[in-house]
């Protein structure tokens, strides 16, 4: 054995209760550093899991209100699809505009339904697709107004491409109006 380490097992026999104390330490803080650490991470598990919980909290208060959201969303998708025109149904899309003339008093001089532009190469087909449609509106200033109001105010979901308004003759009230519209429609 080592000279050294001879004399210090010869000190630590001699002075028995300090070796004991020191022996003593050593164990307690090697105790003290594992507890420390495993409370450590006990403290960071701890807050992951209450912040998971208070999430959880406000997703479940929240809950109501999703279930509210999901219901308007699913109103609002129906209402949608109930105002969606089939391509093929020539006599109801240009109907809903015959319609409109009777409510208006104003008169269609032109109305026809083009044919839609079909989806690019590459382009995904969407949910839905757009119909063109042309016409023109003779009436009085206010009738043609009206018809436009209630062209974009109406139950269809319509899109306005372009207006031009003029005078129908050169003094009056008479005016005719041409529009481009686009009908959101089924694809």
């Amino acid at each position: 054995m080592n000279y050294r380490l001879r004399q210090l097992l010869a000190l630590a026999k001699e002075h028995v209760l300090v070796t004991v104390c020191l022996i003593t330490i050593l164990v307690a803080g090697n105790v003290s550093l594992y507890l420390n650490r495993r409370n450590t991470e006990l403290e960071i598990k701890q807050a992951r899991l209450r912040n998971e919980g208070e999430a959880a909290n406000l997703t479940r208060n929240a809950a109501t209100s999703l279930r509210n959201d999901a219901a308007l969303i699913e109103s609002a998708l129906k209402e949608i699809d109930a105002s969606l025109v089939t391509e093929e149904n020539l006599a109801e899309n240009l109907g809903y505009f015959y319609i409109i003339e009777d409510q208006t008093h104003a008169h269609i001089g032109e109305l026809r339904q083009n044919t839609a532009t079909p989806a690019a190469p590459g382009e995904s087909e969407g949910k839905y697709k757009t119909v063109p449609v042309s016409l023109t509106v003779k009436g009085s200033y206010a009738q043609a107004f009206e018809f436009l109001h209630k062209v974009e105010t109406g139950s269809r979901l319509i899109k306005i491409s372009s207006f031009t308004i003029h005078r129908s003759q050169p003094t009056g009230d008479m005016v005719t109006l041409a529009l481009e519209l686009n009908m959101l429609a089924y694809p």
